[in-house]
This record gives structure tokens, C-alpha cells and sequence, in this order.
């Protein structure tokens, strides 16, 4: 007998949310004095975060360089878009790839930037 699972995947506005209310309990556990080591409970929160692929949680006073490469889910949260959508644009014309030695594709900071300026004044 096969059972039919639906795999539930969160938008990003929920998956957001999730973490913001993961970030407050941690600050009130934290205030509170329930922890006893706050920064490795912060290391804990941050690393859980990368493992989902989620990066602005720890805010980076560098910006990206323009000559960096990244994968699509890296590219997709500094675009704030889906994975998908920086791999349309790839396949649209509207961005290069390039491929790392692991066969993982590879997108510019720079070109998608320079893609987004054009794009928004149209959609303003």
C-alpha cells in the first residue's frame, strides 16, 4: 500500500515569518537569562539557518562583488526571487551562467544587478 505525501514547500513570506519567530524567542530566552551560552545559541540559530539556505540573517556590512558567482538559491535571496526564477532568466538570455568544477551552475552578482536595474523601472 503507497501512501500519497504532500510535501508542503513555504513561500518565502511564511518561511520569513518562521525565522522571525524563531529570532524573537530566542531574544526573549535570551534576555530572560534561560541561556546560558547567547552567542553559541546565536552561532546555532545562524548555522540553521545556511542549512536551509537562508543568508540575511546575518547581515553583511560588504556588499556582494559584482564579479562574484553564485548558485541560484544564493543569487535568488540577495534578489530576493525564487531559485527558479533567476534559472528563467538564464534561460530567457537575460543572464549568463557559468559552471563551477561540480557541474553547479553559477550566476554574476554584477549581471543580474545590472538585469534589475533595467527591469524595475517597468515595473514601478
Amino acid at each position: 500500500m503507497s501512501t500519497n505525501v504532500h510535501v508542503y514547500r513555504e513561500s518565502r513570506e511564511v518561511r520569513n515569518k518562521r525565522i522571525a519567530i524563531i529570532a524573537i524567542d530566542l531574544l526573549t530566552r535570551v534576555v530572560a537569562g534561560d541561556i546560558e551560552d547567547p552567542a553559541a545559541a546565536l552561532a546555532r540559530f545562524h548555522q540553521a539557518r545556511v542549512d536551509e539556505h537562508v543568508y540575511w540573517t546575518q547581515p553583511s556590512m560588504m556588499p556582494y562583488d559584482p564579479d562574484q558567482w553564485l548558485t541560484a538559491n544564493e543569487m535568488a535571496e540577495i534578489a530576493d526571487v525564487l531559485p527558479s526564477t533567476v534559472q528563467q532568466w538564464n534561460y530567457r538570455g537575460y543572464i549568463t551562467s557559468s559552471e563551477a568544477h561540480d557541474g553547479t551552475k553559477l550566476y554574476n552578482v554584477g549581471e543580474v544587478n545590472r538585469y534589475l536595474a533595467r527591469r524595475r523601472p517597468r515595473e514601478a
